[in-house]
Formats: C-alpha cells, sequence, structure tokens
C-alpha cells in the first residue's frame, strides 16, 4: 500500500508537510482537502531513545526479521508474510515454478515480482551502506569493522543490481511493460540476479550479527 508521512504543517493545518510516494518534490506541500488518504494519528509522542540505543535495536530488529522465516497470516487478508532468507527462498522458488501457474496466478506473480524489487533496488541501492557506516560511529570500537564489512556487503549489492533502467524488461511491471515481455530467458536473468543478491545480503546479516554480538 502507498503510505504518506506527515509531519509539519502551515497555515492553521490547511497544508500539510509531508513524505508521499506519489509526490514530484520531497518534502512536499499539499492542502488538507486533497488529501483523500485512510489515516492514522499519533496520540503520544515519547523522547527518542538516545541514538546508541536506537541504533543497536534497529540492527537488532534487521537480523531478527531476516532469522525470522514465514510469520502468521495476516489476520485481515490471510496473506502470509516471508522475512529475510526464507523471502528470498519463497521469491526464487516462485519464479522457477512460474510456467506451471494458471493465468491468474502467473499475473499475480507478475506484479509482486515487479514491486517488491523496486522496494529491494531502491533501499538496498540508495540506504542499506550509508545507514550502516552512518550507525558505525553510535557501537562500540569492537562492532566496527563488523559493520564497516557488512556495508561493504551492501556496495557490492548495489553495484550488481546496477543502476535503474526503465527499458530493461527485467521486473517489468513496475517500468510498464506487459506481461508478455516476461519470457523464460528474462526470468532467468531475474533468478540469477536475485541469488547473487541473497548472497551479498546473507553475508551482510551474518556481519550485523558479529557487530552486535562484540558490542
Amino acid at each position: 500500500m502507498d503510505m504518506a508521512v506527515i509531519f509539519g504543517y502551515e497555515d492553521a493545518g490547511r497544508r500539510l508537510l509531508l513524505s508521499d510516494y506519489w509526490a514530484s518534490e520531497e518534502p512536499s506541500v499539499v492542502a488538507a482537502e486533497e488529501l483523500l488518504e485512510v489515516s492514522a494519528f499519533l496520540q503520544r509522542i515519547d523522547e527518542p531513545a538516545p541514538r546508541p540505543a536506537a541504533v543497536r535495536a534497529g540492527l537488532e530488529l534487521a537480523v531478527k526479521r531476516w532469522r525470522q522465516g514465514v510469520v502468521d497470516p495476516d489476520r485481515s487478508t490471510g496473506a502470509t508474510y516471508y522475512y529475510g532468507s526464507a523471502g528470498y527462498e519463497r521469491w526464487l522458488a516462485d519464479l522457477e515454478r512460474a510456467p506451471d501457474l494458471a493465468p491468474a496466478q502467473l499475473s499475480n506473480l507478475w506484479f509482486l515480482n515487479g514491486w517488491t524489487y523496486s522496494s529491494l533496488h531502491m533501499n538496498r541501492s540508495d540506504h542499506a551502506a550509508s545507514y550502516l557506516r552512518a550507525s558505525a560511529e553510535h557501537l562500540p570500537a569492537p562492532a566496527r569493522a563488523a559493520l564497516e564489512s557488512a556495508a561493504q556487503c551492501y556496495d557490492q549489492l548495489r553495484a550488481r543490481l546496477g543502476h535503474w533502467d526503465p527499458s530493461d524488461p527485467s521486473f517489468g511491471m513496475v517500468k510498464q511493460k506487459k506481461l508478455e515481455t516476461w519470457t523464460p530467458e528474462v526470468r532467468a536473468r531475474e533468478i540469477a540476479l536475485l541469488r547473487d543478491v541473497y548472497a551479498f545480503e546473507s553475508r551482510a546479516m551474518t556481519d550485523i550479527g558479529t557487530a552486535l554480538a562484540a558490542s
């Protein structure tokens, strides 16, 4: 689902400052009456955790999610969520069995494959390594080498992903391609790429676990 975070306002709340998936600039200022979202509002704002504690909590959550695997189905939709290595394994398995899927199943996988990859590409390319390097200063010295090693894994992962290329049919749903462009050759390239990405991220998570143990 597309999300927007409202974090400021002006003109007594008539215009809102927000970070929006569909916005053409970041951040955006939007008139309140133009927003058509279902919204949730914070009822309490506590003092933020000290930065070292917040960094450690974030890294611990990342490692926990990576190891967690399958989680309970969503109570509203019944959908099952896969985290970390289990997510990669299921994703790859679904791509490999694509030729045996019914048309409706294949269409659904086409959508999920492109949508999930677009999120992976953005976050792994733009944020992972820089976040780890910025976080290292908040951990004890013995942990920093392992965290730098994890950041280097994400450097390699970013290089393997390459630049976002709208003309490339790989993961083409989010590039406005047609399902017909999703040939066996394209899927084979996607599988090879995801296997490499999976390997890089596995090493990064091992290094993050080492950093946490050292701290």
